[in-house]
């Protein structure tokens, strides 16, 4: 199937049911779909008449065993209203400040330290000079983003995509860790909602749906899965990524995602199941989140382990602490043992000892939490978060 990138006009190849005009080839078409006989769909950006493509470019009826179908979805691009959010979450607009405009997926843990979650082509951008140091503004320069709005720096160069027409990639993903004391909330998507910590993944026929800069909260169904495709990041340098184990979800007409929306996380119902990164007027291409999280080992709470734990051997955090102290104002108290409200941004340690190397994450003004009384320990008198 991989040989089919070279032909003419092919951008794409991927898994999924064939669609054809004629009422008999339809009843046969359905028959395939419901006992799950698939086809290899071929990805076009224009189709052309037999007279216009060398013989040795056709694309054959069958191959490796199943029918091809070809579908016609153009050249697929990059996706690059905003507003400033504070806490920071997923599905609103975020980039780094050399870029215009993209979307910070998700707020997800590493190592129990907040990181952002988007692309490398919205947090990196190395082939145009993007560097360690760099800021990532929330909202994106394009939308008014400064660097007093800057939320993170550019600091993880994990996974640097090769853009050299022939290595695979598996997705075009950047993880950037936040910046001391922004305020954010994780599992939770700006338009949508709370959504839960464990993946999933997707199916043809499965609907998803996402929040993105551009297009807000949309929905789409799931067309192809264990795509091959590939895309230019810059067609004067000669930067052509090719991707594998790509889902195609339909776009038709832009309706799933638009220029803004990379980086977004993508939901089926409320569990994480890929990360978009371009398209066309006919499809996005999402990449799945599991190889994402393996590959990065984050998680999207502290309570979760990435889907490959036994390769990562992270320390379980599982007692959390935070100091009432004069000078921090820190909690409103209700009931002793009971709830406790947060009145101001307060620092969560693993341990009743204020230093750096114990912070592992922040909790912003407004939380309720469940504790009770440590003990005093310095200055400072400690509850232990249940």
């Amino acid at each position: 199937m991989e040989q089919l990138l070279k032909y003419q006009n092919v951008n794409a190849c991927g898994y999924g049911y064939k669609k054809s005009k004629g009422f008999f080839k339809n009843i046969k078409n359905s028959f395939n779909k419901l006992i799950g006989k698939k086809s290899i769909i071929v990805f076009v950006s224009k189709k052309v008449s037999k007279d216009e493509i060398s013989p040795l470019e056709m694309i054959p009826k069958e191959l490796d065993g199943k029918t091809t179908d070809v579908i016609e979805i153009g050249e697929i691009e990059l996706l690059s209203n905003g507003r400033t959010l504070r806490p920071v979450v997923g599905g609103c607009s975020a980039m780094i400040e050399s870029g215009s405009a993209c979307t910070i997926g998700a707020v997800v843990y590493k190592n129990g330290k907040p990181y952002g979650l988007s692309n490398q082509h919205c947090f990196w951008r190395w082939w145009e000079g993007g560097k360690k140091g760099d800021k990532i503004l929330q909202p994106s320069p394009a939308d008014g983003g400064s660097s007093k709005k800057a939320i993170a720096t550019l600091d993880c160069e994990e996974h640097k995509l090769i853009l050299d027409g022939k290595t695979q990639n598996l997705f075009d993903t950047s993880l950037q860790p936040l910046d001391e004391g922004i305020e954010y909330e994780y599992l939770k998507q700006y338009g949508i909602g709370d959504f839960e910590a464990e993946p999933d993944d997707m199916k043809v026929g499965d609907v998803v749906h996402k929040q993105g800069r551009t297009s807000y909260h949309t929905e789409g169904k799931v067309l192809a899965t264990d795509v091959i495709a590939s895309i230019y990041y810059d067609r004067g340098q000669g930067l052509l990524g090719i991707f594998k184990g790509q889902t195609f979800v339909e776009n038709t007409k832009w309706r799933f995602v638009r220029g803004g929306d990379s980086g977004s996380l993508v939901l089926k119902g409320k569990r994480p199941v890929g990360q978009v990164f371009g398209g066309t007027s006919v499809i996005a291409i999402v990449s799945p989140i599991k190889p994402i999280m393996e590959a990065f080992n984050f998680t999207f709470s502290l309570t979760n382990t990435p889907p490959d734990e036994t390769e990562h051997e992270e320390p379980t955090i599982t007692t959390r602490y935070v100091a009432l102290g004069k000078d921090w104002k820190a909690c409103y108290v209700k009931p002793l043992g009971e709830e406790y409200e947060i009145l101001v941004s307060l620092n969560v340690r693993t341990e009743p000892k204020i230093s750096k190397e114990t912070l592992i994450e922040t909790l912003p003004k407004g939380t309720r939490v469940k504790a009770e009384y440590f003990g005093k320990v310095g200055n400072y008198y400690w509850l232990k978060l249940k």
